[in-house]
């Protein structure tokens, strides 16, 4: 069987090799220690989940310097509001006008 280690449970180490059980598994007998470790929470059958960025960041590699967002999204992966629109307008309102001769 294949076990796992929990979150906070990265210390454990396997008896045989003394070695800890890495993030992505390890296969061990089926015995009363590794079923005691799994009736105990030590360790799970389930693999971890991969986080989302870590799944983008497989699929698509980007060349830093050549990389330009689309048009209207920001660095940040906020949207600006397209100029014209009432979003625009709430986001981005014309300067207060200033009367003639004031400083």
């Amino acid at each position: 069987m294949k076990v796992y280690p929990v979150p906070g449970g990265e210390g454990l180490r396997d008896p045989r090799t003394k070695r800890r059980i890495p993030a992505e598994g390890l296969e061990v007998p089926e015995d009363n220690f590794w079923r005691r470790r799994l009736a105990h929470g030590d360790v799970t059958l389930d693999a971890p989940k991969v986080e989302a960025a870590e799944k983008v960041a497989e699929l698509e590699e980007v060349d830093p310097e050549t990389w330009k967002p689309e048009p209207g999204h920001n660095l940040d992966g906020t949207v600006s509001p397209a100029p014209g629109s009432l979003a625009a307008e709430e986001h981005f309102p014309d300067p207060p006008a200033v009367a003639e001769g004031a400083v």
